[in-house]
């Protein structure tokens, strides 16, 4: 409700363990109507093989966006002078 309140419509994620933590939190965020961003360069697993299979099904699902920590740091960069 917090997020809703303050407009807020989508989240990048990155982090380790894509298997186990990122992958269900990309679901349940685009579940809640949110629009997830994973930053995949700067996603990390426990398990390599296990990890690229979580990102394929993601991708297949169609729920999240994907960048790269390069391109959102640019744009981040470009709104903060912006603002």
């Amino acid at each position: 409700m917090a997020l809703r309140d303050l407009g807020v419509n989508s989240f990048a994620i990155c982090g380790i363990a894509t298997e186990i933590g990122i992958e269900p939190t990309v679901r349940y965020g685009a579940d809640l109507g949110y629009i997830p961003v994973v930053v995949e360069d700067t996603c990390g697993a426990g398990n390599e093989r296990a990890g690229k299979c979580s990102l394929e099904s993601l991708r297949f699902a169609g729920d999240a966006m994907f960048t790269d920590a390069a391109t959102i740091g640019s744009l981040f960069r470009k709104a903060v002078a912006s603002a």
